[in-house]
């Protein structure tokens, strides 16, 4: 059997419950999967229970139950289900790497106070799920899956009737007919269970592609009768449908929706707006009983038009439920998936027993949206900028200013090196610069540079024409004599 290797990390995870969320971002095996990576853990008081995990569990893991404070005053890098709010960024260590949804797309204030904070902030919503490598830590892939299988059971649950068929003493009640918008990762398993459900299942996704997923999985494609397949690209790429096509479409779908009994939405776009799948139009044509679930709906909006957090009802008797959520309701599974892409991701970062990035890797230049070395290395820079800001004025001013002016044309050939060493560092300092500031000094001391390399070669070249004489030398005139006689 392998010995464990002694941790060098620390890895830390808070309470994040709330009204909404009852996951965590540690799970007791889990915590077996880090100590075999050199990382320790601990985790906050009861932050397990709502999924069902107790504090004995993570003790018998080899994980430590501590208070907040202690693990923020420890952890070397925490993990979050959601992010860190700003008050609590306030109370962690400089250097301390936070992971987790930080919604870096749309929030670029809290990614700024992370930095200033001397954090290092790793964006899962930035993962580059292309990459093979980045697949166990696909956190989008994992809990969609989830929000998938919860969100054909919250609609057969809010459904007035069946979703299979029966066949009862009193007559035969019909399947319900659901339809899938968007056969993403959520998509397909929506598809999948309320297949199993019993109900008819029709699916669309604007990916022509996404056809044969649906129908492997014993669905109907949902035919809008209309053909785009005119003016296809070259090498059999689709190409991108103008905005009257755009149109037709949404008004094909909103019309094919009155035929169904339930409407799943499962576009979901982390950090961004989600895409409108079913307009109002298109809601206010089914029919009364029928049940909309939208899984993308936020302060953002959602894949239906006028859809909001929480289950509301419209004047034709339509139940849209707004549930973006639902991961949460399956905590005990989905706090394990979670744990497990964030703890691949911490793994990823561990090198040589300690924290390191690489932002020459693809994975590590996407996910690392804040950075305390970064934010040194801008400090050095703007250090670096100043310093040669006053060099060139040194030298411009006090050098040359206080030597005679029969050794200017000597002197500005020293200067002229000395400006032209001076220039490339500015040079080389551009190149790594990311402060406004060292920016300015960067521009002023490249001009003053610059400036003084120029007058030194306009100023020498017009002394040596001082020493030039117009009159013929006494050896070419005596010369001119002996020519004459």
């Amino acid at each position: 059997m392998a010995a464990i290797p002694e941790a060098t990390v620390t890895f830390g995870v808070l309470n994040e419950t709330s009204e909404y969320e009852s996951r965590v971002a540690l799970t007791p095996d889990i915590v077996t999967r880090l100590r075999k990576a050199g990382v320790s853990c601990l985790i906050e008081y009861g932050a397990g229970l709502p999924s069902h995990y107790v504090d004995d569990d993570y003790i018998k893991a080899g994980a430590q139950v501590l208070a907040a404070d202690e693990i923020i005053a420890q952890a070397d890098v925490m993990g979050f289900v959601d992010r860190p709010s700003n008050e609590l960024v306030s109370r962690m260590r400089q250097g301390t790497w936070i992971v987790g949804m930080l919604d870096s797309f749309n929030d670029d204030s809290y990614i700024a106070q992370l930095a200033q904070a001397r954090m290092v902030g790793i964006a899962i919503e930035r993962l580059p799920r292309q990459l093979s490598s980045a697949q166990s830590m696909d956190e989008m892939t994992s809990q969609n899956s989830v929000m998938g299988y919860k969100a054909a059971l919250v609609a057969a649950n809010a459904y007035g009737s069946f979703f299979p068929m029966m066949t009862t003493a009193a007559g035969t009640v019909r399947p319900a007919k659901v339809l899938i918008l968007g056969a993403g990762i959520a998509g397909l398993q929506a598809i999948g269970t309320a297949k199993r459900l019993g109900a008819v299942v029709t699916a669309y996704d604007v990916r022509p592609a996404s056809k044969d997923e649906v129908e492997s999985l014993g669905a109907k494609f949902l035919d809008l009768g209309l053909d785009f397949s005119k003016g296809q690209g070259e090498g059999g790429y689709a190409r991108q449908l103008t905005a009257e096509e755009q149109a037709a479409q949404q008004a094909a779908v909103d019309k094919k929706a009155a035929d169904f009994d339930v409407v799943i939405t499962t576009a979901k776009v982390p950090g961004r707006k989600p895409p409108c799948l079913l307009t109002a139009a298109g809601v206010s044509g089914m029919h009364r009983g029928a049940v909309i679930v939208d899984c993308a709906a936020s302060d953002l909006g959602g894949n239906v038009e006028g859809s909001v957090v929480g289950t509301t009802q419209t004047e034709g008797g339509v139940t849209l439920i707004g549930a973006p959520y639902l991961a949460s309701e399956v905590a005990n599974t989905a706090s394990n998936l979670l744990a497990r892409n964030v703890a691949d991701i911490v793994s990823h970062f561990v090198r040589d027993g300690k924290l390191s990035m690489d932002l020459d890797d693809e994975l590590d230049n996407a996910l690392v949206v804040a950075d305390a070395q970064r934010g040194a290395s801008s400090m050095n820079t703007l250090v670096v900028a100043i310093t040669l800001f006053v060099l060139a004025l040194l030298i411009g001013v006090e050098v040359i200013g206080k030597v005679p002016a029969t050794l200017h044309t000597p002197l500005m050939s020293g200067a002229n090196s000395i400006h032209g060493i001076v220039i490339v560092g500015v040079v080389i300092v551009a190149a790594h610069a990311d402060s406004p500031l060292a920016y300015v000094f960067i521009f002023l001391a490249a001009v003053l540079g610059t400036m003084n390399v120029v007058g030194g070669y306009v100023v020498t070249d017009r002394m040596l024409e001082m020493f030039k004489s117009s009159k013929p030398s006494k050896a070419g005139a005596d010369q001119d004599k002996e020519g004459a006689k």
